[in-house]
């Protein structure tokens, strides 16, 4: 699909030149100080300004929306302002973020939507090329080609440099954002090719296309009625959770490869040539999916009439976050009231979609009923008395999220405000009433529906611009945004304000910022027999004959529970009593490059044999080692830059309270406990490398690499061993004569010999 140099022309002669705020704050909206999605969420939010200014005089008025109580005359409102913040936002998020080839600190999916911005932002800055006549100097020279080229060619680079491994194995929701992505990148090249008479990118068309191809496919064929009546589960390798984001990521993906992809004659599934040997896995080849296959609109359609039925919104009408399914149910019955700024966007870009290709009023009508609830949820239209107060996504006026005035956002959440943005401006781009947006495909407005869509949107523009105006107001002395809007009106700074945190909806649960709550799928894997040769390739490396006494001659493995993510399991600790298994997992970094943490987890084994997981929510500083201890579980607490590690005890039973037996050795803190056991005289032997250090969330070390004995009853704490790389797992043999520990830096196993345990 390509938009024809008449489109591009008519577009103009109807815009207003402030379009670029919205696209400011859709890069740079939604980001935490000193972070670099802050540059990102906000140049989202500067192109919806740009847009809405584009449609101003559509309607033949002339005229500006009526202004709103919060209208500020200081304001500067002129096009050029607009465009200067834009391009600056955009300037910085890439001089400053970028490294050439990526995002070094965005997690994969935030990623993908950074690219999707960049396209975006290079669309309308062909735009504004159409409308430059006017413009200063100083703007005309900002958007020359080569700039645009510039961008471009940072797009091509973080094709070859995106994770797609690590996104093709995640949730349904990650897979979508990458078809998004990479169809906004289709989309710019065409726009710029028939703007400029080129061929530049079309080359990159076809790989592009692949890919989109290739992460749809994913959920191609996932809309699952069995359950829920339909709609798409969140993750496969988690319980069932129908959330608002994967279903409107489902009608927005949909309806956007019905439009602008172009086809893919390749049956290649893999997502990169290194993903085979990767992941150990032959996938089967990608099936056939032809430009404006009519299967793609079905999608769209039935994801909306399900979503639309299916009870998403709250009293306000604001979209929750989705539903869970109780044991032995099939039906929507346990809805999390948790609210979040996206989930009111991007179904935005997919009602506008499915008006291009059907022709239905009845999808703009929702689009902006929607906005119009996300608008009044903000406080816009209170009373100055109260407007302040808590209005459900914000307050004064300005859009917030649950997590930004105590700054307690995790990276997923700190980009949602600049995603709602983006789709808002999608939405309201021009309604075409002369060229169609696929020619044979898609239809086109009357004048009256065009310019009363113009109008609504036009009328958005006041709340658009005060939310940028307040996001440009949180930056710091190095042009950082700040993640917290509002901040000014509360005469607050951009530190953590746990005290103006809103509180969250009754029967919510915060899954964005408390990963921990995220429930395993709960299954149970019939047990699998395994020879002993299967046995030692799949499980085991066994050395010695004897251990067929520890596992039986005829062993078999049973998962019973599995989750999709990739931790490292360790240290379970059967408790008999409540037949369960407590164990760590580290996470380091999985789901947040900034944010390291390790959960412990109990699972315990119901009556029927299947099994249920539980966060175990206690204070452990990054946990890694455990055993068995006096009827509660010893844990090595690693610890943090924040708070010291050590050896803690924990209780078996909520709240599950600790106490830290001991912190460090003689006034230096110990590096980053590792491992632990204990000797039948009640001592405490454990082991102490630095890879808290070496994984940066450790500080400098105090002490050597070595392994300590520790007496509860005394107090006495003496270094055993030490020389070691990396000590790491410890044990006693039989008679408690000799401790082997495993040195990972040497990687192979030394014995300590200890004739006297006490010394």
């Amino acid at each position: 699909m390509r938009v024809s140099k008449w489109q591009a022309t008519e577009a103009c002669r109807q815009r207003s030149p402030k379009k670029w705020a919205i696209l400011l704050l859709s890069c740079a909206l939604g980001a935490a100080t000193i972070n670099l999605l802050s540059y990102y969420s906000l140049p989202s939010l500067l192109m919806s300004i740009s847009d809405c200014m584009t449609i101003l005089f559509n309607g033949g008025s002339g005229t500006l929306p009526i202004p709103s109580p919060w209208d500020d005359a200081g304001h500067d409102r002129n096009a050029s302002y607009w465009l200067e913040e834009f391009h600056g936002t955009l300037a910085t998020m890439q001089s400053v973020f970028w490294n050439g080839s990526y995002w070094p600190t965005t997690i994969q999916w935030i990623g993908a939507v950074m690219d999707t911005l960049l396209a975006a932002a290079d669309r309308s800055f062909i735009d504004a090329l159409e409308c430059s006549r006017n413009a200063s100097d100083s703007v005309t020279a900002a958007l020359q080609a080569s700039e645009i080229k510039k961008y471009f060619h940072e797009i091509e680079a973080y094709y070859g440099n995106e994770d797609v491994i690590q996104i093709f194995d995640a949730a349904y929701d990650d897979a979508q954002w990458v078809v998004l992505e990479w169809l906004e990148a289709i989309k710019f090249i065409n726009q710029y090719d028939d703007y400029v008479q080129s061929s530049l990118g079309q080359a990159d068309v076809a790989r592009f296309a692949h890919r989109a191809h290739i992460f749809y496919n994913i959920v191609q064929d996932q809309f699952d009625t069995s359950l829920c009546g339909g709609g798409i589960t969140w993750n496969p390798a988690l319980a069932t959770y129908k959330n608002a984001i994967t279903n409107e990521l489902f009608l927005a993906s949909s309806i956007a490869m019905y439009l602008f992809y172009p086809g893919d004659p390749l049956s290649d599934p893999y997502p990169s040539p290194a993903y085979a040997n990767a992941t150990n896995t032959t996938l089967p080849d990608l099936p056939a999916l032809a430009a404006h296959d009519p299967l793609l609109l079905r999608n769209a359609i039935e994801e909306y009439q399900w979503f639309k039925t299916h009870n998403f919104t709250n009293a306000q009408g604001q979209i929750v976050d989705g539903f869970h399914i109780s044991d032995n149910q099939t039906t929507c019955n346990e809805r999390n009231e948790m609210v979040y700024t996206y989930n009111q966007g991007v179904l935005l870009s997919g009602l506008r979609g499915l008006w291009d290709a059907t022709g239905k009023k009845s999808y703009l009508d929702d689009g902006h009923a929607f906005i119009s609830t996300t608008i009044n949820a903000t406080g816009w239209n209170d009373r100055s008395s109260v407007a302040h107060h808590w209005a459900g996504l914000g307050r004064n006026g300005i859009m917030e999220d649950y997590c930004d005035a105590p700054a307690n956002c995790s990276q997923d959440n700190l980009i949602f405000k600049g995603i709602y943005f983006h789709h808002l401006h999608l939405f309201c781009e021009l309604l075409p009433t002369r060229t169609p947006l696929v020619a044979g495909l898609t239809e086109l407005a009357s004048a009256e529906l065009a310019t009363s869509h113009s109008r609504k949107c036009a009328s958005y523009l006041p709340w658009i611009e005060h939310n940028a105006h307040a996001a440009l107001a949180t930056r710091d002395d190095s042009g950082i945004i700040g993640g917290w809007w509002g901040a000014s009106y509360a005469n607050k700074t951009q530190e953590a304000w746990p005290t103006w945190a809103p509180q969250k909806p009754h029967g919510s649960t915060d899954l964005r910022n408390e990963p921990w709550r995220i429930e395993y799928e709960e299954r149970t894997v019939a047990a699998k027999s395994l020879s002993t040769q299967d046995l030692k390739e799949a499980y085991f490396a066994i050395y010695d004959n004897t251990f067929l006494d520890v596992v039986g001659s005829n062993p078999t493995a049973e998962a019973v529970l599995s989750r999709r993510y990739k931790f490292a399991h360790e240290a379970p600790v059967y408790v008999p009593e409540q037949d369960a298994v407590y164990f760590t997992s580290n996470v380091l970094r999985d789901k947040d490059k900034h944010n390291p943490h390790i959960e412990i987890t109990k699972a315990s084994r119901r009556a029927d044999g299947t099994w249920t997981c539980e966060k175990v929510d206690t204070d452990v500083s990054m946990g890694n080692g455990a055993i068995n201890y006096c009827h509660q579980i010893l844990f090595c607490a690693q610890g943090t830059k924040m708070h010291p590690g050590g050896i803690v005890v924990m209780d078996t039973k909520p709240p599950y309270k600790t106490k830290t037996l001991v912190d460090g050795y003689h006034g230096r803190l110990f590096n980053s406990v590792n491992d632990i056991v204990t000797h039948t005289d009640g001592s405490i032997w454990f082991t102490d490398p630095t890879y808290g250090f070496e994984q940066d969330f450790r500080e400098k070390p105090k002490l050597p690499n070595q392994v300590y004995r520790f007496d509860p009853e005394t107090g006495d704490i003496r270094v055993v061993a030490d020389g070691f790389g990396m000590p790491n797992g410890l044990c006693f043999s039989p008679d408690e004569q000799t401790m082997y520990i495993t040195d990972t830096d040497a990687v192979h196993p030394l014995a300590s010999e200890i004739f006297d345990p006490t010394r």
